[in-house]
């Protein structure tokens, strides 16, 4: 759904203007309000776990702020603050399966707003898609991580 927030709504507006225009979009679009649902209609998609289709490949990070005194909010960031490294566990090149479902198949395959650049109609698996592959899923995507290519 967010994906589908960047891509329908002003980038150039505030994120507080956005969030109107994307909640508008979703009272007035009808195939939205099916695949996502609104607080008084449920959702006709059902969107299951990702599930690695091999064993996952688990890799160590760090992330290493280097203001820990600023972070937990005592002092300003300053240059004689010591970096404290924060290791994490990372999965990677693991290839995994994403599957939408629904008791309504018509819903999986409608147009859901217009058409990609060869011409293919904008699905349900369209969307999916597009924002693995450019949005990201889960955290530090600005750093690399949660981008996904079809295969």
């Amino acid at each position: 759904m967010s994906y589908f927030y960047e891509e329908k709504t002003n980038k150039e507006a505030s994120h507080k203007e956005r969030v109107k225009e994307a909640e508008s979009l979703a009272e007035k679009c009808e195939v939205f309000r099916n695949i996502f649902g609104t607080q008084d209609q449920q959702s006709r998609a059902i969107f299951f776990d990702a599930f690695p289709l091999s064993a996952p490949k688990i890799e160590v990070d760090i992330m290493n702020p280097h203001y820990p005194k600023w972070y937990d909010g005592t002092q300003p960031p300053t240059d004689f603050q010591s970096p404290v490294p924060i290791p994490f566990l990372t999965v990677a090149n693991t290839p995994f399966q994403f599957l939408v479902g629904s008791r309504d198949e018509e819903i999986l395959t409608e147009n859901i707003g217009g058409q990609d650049e060869e011409g293919q109609p904008k699905t349900i698996s369209w969307w999916l898609k597009n924002a693995l592959e450019n949005h990201g899923i889960g955290a530090k995507t600005a750093v690399g991580y949660g981008y996904m290519t079809a295969q």
